[in-house]
């Protein structure tokens, strides 16, 4: 498979930077500086690679497939962590979220889902606003 050479019109950075700017500040809300910070570099990668996507090959479709699920992974993750920074003020690894998983069955999860549902709503709504 040979990838052609990577295009940079004028839209193309302008869609990029708006992207990685968005991202950001979606993972600033969602954690903390630091942490924000780490997330956000875990996108580079993708970014990257989104010169080399726009011919229609089946390599560039893989391409805009595995960077489309890139930056989906990390906004997943980033509307997760600010629901339970702003619900519980942790991170999904602490002991308290783990504790909390392992003792709950579907039933009990649903029950939750649906009582906590006006503070993920806004956290849901983010995460689809970037992948549309």
């Amino acid at each position: 498979m040979k990838l052609r050479r990577p295009t940079l019109d004028r839209a193309r950075v302008t869609a990029l930077t708006a992207l990685l700017i968005l991202t950001a500040v979606f993972l600033g809300f969602a954690s903390a500086p630091r942490r924000a910070f780490q997330l956000w570099s875990f996108t580079l990668p993708f970014a990257l690679a989104i010169p080399w996507i726009g011919a229609r090959s089946l390599g560039a479709k893989i391409l805009k497939t595995v960077v489309w699920l890139g930056f989906a992974a990390t906004w997943v993750d980033g509307g997760v962590r600010g629901f339970l920074r702003q619900i519980y003020g942790s991170d999904p690894k602490s002991s308290f979220v783990v504790e909390s998983v392992a003792n709950t069955n579907p039933s009990e999860g649903a029950q939750y889902l649906l009582t906590q549902m006006e503070p993920i709503l806004p956290w849901l709504l983010s995460v689809v606003a970037l992948m549309a």
